[in-house]
C-alpha cells in the first residue's frame, strides 16, 4: 500500500515545519499543499528547505494563493498591495538581507530573481492539483458543482472557498488546505477536519494564526493513517 505525508499552509512557520519533517519517512512522497511563505518570520528558511528537499527526495508542491501572489509580485503583475498586505511584507524582510527601503518594486524583484533563482523555479513548477491513487490534492479545493474536477479554473484551485459544503461528485477524496479548519469545525479547534462521508479532508490548522501545523500520513485510498500536530504561536 502506497502512503504519503502531507502538509499545508506553512506560512513561514519554520520551527513547526522542521518538527513535522522529522515525522516524514523519506521513502514516501512529501506533498506540500501550498502557501509556503507570508506572515510567518521564517519564510526564507521554509522556501529554501522545501526546494532543497525537492532536489533529494520525492517532494510535490501544489500551488497556493500566496505562492501565486509572490510570483505575481516579482513578475510585476497585479498591484503590489495585494501581496504586501497579505503577509508579503514579512516575506520580503525574511528574503532580503540588506536595507531595501528605498528600492523600487522592480529592484526588489530583480534581487529576488538573482538570489533565489532555483527556489523561484521550484515555485513556478508547482502544479494546481495532484492525483495520488484515489486522492485529489489541491490547495483550496475544486469546483464541486461538477463531477469532473478538471472543470475547475486555476484561480479556483488556489482561491475557492466552501466547496466542501457541496457533495463531492468525483471518485476522489479531496485533501485541501487554504481554509483554516477552525472555520469549518463546529467548535473552535485546529485539528484536521473530515466530512461525514470521508470525501473531504481539510488540513489547514491555521498555524500562523496561533493554531497548529498539521502533518498527515495518508494512504492511496484516502485513509488517514496518522496525524501529527505542532502547536504554533500567533504571528498575524
Amino acid at each position: 500500500m502506497k502512503t504519503c505525508f502531507v502538509m499545508s499552509d506553512i506560512h513561514g512557520m519554520d520551527d513547526a515545519f522542521e518538527t513535522l519533517l522529522k515525522k516524514w519517512d523519506h521513502e514516501m512522497p512529501l506533498i506540500l499543499l501550498g502557501d509556503l511563505m507570508d506572515r510567518g518570520m521564517g519564510s526564507r528558511h521554509v522556501l529554501e528547505r522545501a526546494y532543497e528537499l525537492s532536489t533529494q527526495y520525492n517532494v510535490r508542491l501544489i500551488r497556493g494563493n500566496h505562492d501565486q501572489m509572490f510570483l505575481d509580485y516579482i513578475d510585476l503583475k497585479e498591484k503590489p498591495e495585494r501581496f504586501l498586505h497579505n503577509g508579503g511584507d514579512v516575506t520580503l524582510q525574511s528574503l532580503i538581507s540588506v536595507d531595501f527601503t528605498n528600492w523600487s518594486r522592480a529592484q526588489v524583484a530583480d534581487y529576488l530573481k538573482e538570489h533565489y533563482a532555483k527556489e523561484i523555479t521550484f515555485l513556478r513548477n508547482s502544479r494546481y492539483f495532484l492525483i495520488f491513487g484515489k486522492v485529489l490534492f489541491t490547495h483550496a479545493g475544486f469546483n464541486s458543482d461538477f463531477a469532473d474536477f478538471q472543470h475547475t479554473t486555476e484561480d479556483e484551485f488556489i482561491w475557492i472557498r466552501e466547496h466542501f459544503k457541496k457533495q463531492n461528485q468525483t471518485p476522489y477524496v479531496n485533501v485541501f488546505g487554504h481554509t483554516p479548519t477552525h472555520y469549518i469545525h463546529e467548535a473552535e479547534k485546529h485539528s484536521i477536519w473530515t466530512n461525514e462521508q470521508k470525501s473531504y479532508i481539510g488540513i489547514d490548522g491555521g498555524a500562523v494564526f496561533g493554531g497548529q501545523l498539521n502533518g498527515v500520513l495518508l494512504d492511496e485510498h484516502g485513509q488517514i493513517q496518522q496525524v501529527f500536530e505542532v502547536k504554533t504561536p500567533k504571528f498575524s
